[in-house]
Parts: C-alpha cells; sequence; structure tokens
C-alpha cells in the first residue's frame, strides 16, 4: 500500500516535529477505515479523512524515490492536499470543530508553508486558530473539559502547542 509507506515516512519525518497525532490510536482509527465496506467507508468523518490526505501530502513530500520526479512527487502531494482540502470542505471546516479538524488543519498550514505558499499557509493559520479557540483549547482543559479522560485531556494540550 502506497499509503502505508507515505504515513510511515509522516511518523518518521513530521510527528518528531508536531507530536500532536496519537500514533496508535491514529492507525487503530486507519485501521478500522480500511475494514468498513465501502457505503460504511462513504459515511465516514470528512475530517478525518481530510487528516489522511494531509498526511499522505506531507509524506510525499518527504518520501525519496528515484522512479519519481520531484515534480511528479510535488504534483502528488498537491493532489493529496487538494484532496484534504475537499474533505474539510464537506465536513465545513469554517464552522465546525473537532479534534481530527484541528490536526488537518496544523498539518495543511505546515503542507502550504513547506510547498512555497507561504501566505496561503499563514492566511489558512488564522482560521486554524480561530477553531482552536472555538475549541477552548488555549483553555486548561481540566477546567473547560473536566469529565474527559487524561488521554484526551493530553490530546489538547498537544494540539494547542502544536497550533
Amino acid at each position: 500500500f502506497q499509503a502505508d509507506i507515505l504515513l510511515t515516512k509522516y511518523f518518521d519525518v513530521v510527528d518528531p516535529v508536531y507530536p500532536m497525532i496519537h500514533r496508535q490510536t491514529f492507525y487503530a482509527d486507519y485501521e478500522h477505515f480500511w475494514s468498513l465496506p465501502l457505503e460504511e467507508r462513504n459515511q465516514s468523518d470528512p475530517a478525518f479523512i481530510g487528516l489522511i490526505f494531509t498526511m499522505l501530502a506531507l509524506g510525499t513530500q518527504f518520501v525519496e524515490s528515484p522512479n519519481t520526479s520531484k515534480e511528479a512527487a510535488k504534483q502528488t502531494a498537491e493532489f493529496y492536499a487538494s484532496a484534504s482540502n475537499q474533505a474539510l470542505r464537506i465536513f465545513s471546516y469554517l464552522s465546525t470543530a473537532s479534534m481530527r479538524s484541528v490536526q488537518a488543519m496544523v498539518l495543511v498550514t505546515y503542507f502550504l508553508i513547506n510547498d512555497n505558499h507561504a501566505s496561503d499557509g499563514w492566511a489558512f493559520s488564522g482560521i486554524l486558530v480561530r477553531q482552536a479557540y472555538a475549541m477552548g483549547l488555549h483553555r486548561d482543559p481540566n477546567i473547560v473539559t473536566p469529565h474527559a479522560s487524561l488521554f484526551e485531556k493530553q490530546q489538547r494540550r498537544k494540539l494547542w502547542q502544536a497550533v
């Protein structure tokens, strides 16, 4: 699976810089997604689909293949980023926020800046910050989400740090 190679590259290269996605949880959700029948897969959380596509885009930016030109790799990465953007639009990321959508938005911002689209990245980061504030990520999770598990609170802290 090409996607598995790109996700491995993402976790090897990007995750150490932005350690906001819990690898085991992500892979459990990812494996569950692929185990679903196609009809159910089509009903999956678009924010999660957007996150996957953004991770694939970043993985493509950092994978080195002797069989692929830099231009072809750039086009493939931009295709994945475009697919992520479409999934986030289906999710209604401008008016709705979730942990997965904000994670995807952090990575889209990083992708855009790394892909020489810094002005687009900075504009997108404005939306990202507003959504993070709307979720209360900037506040102590013990106050905002007192009944959440310790793991969920830690994930909120990591995501805010990445924002």
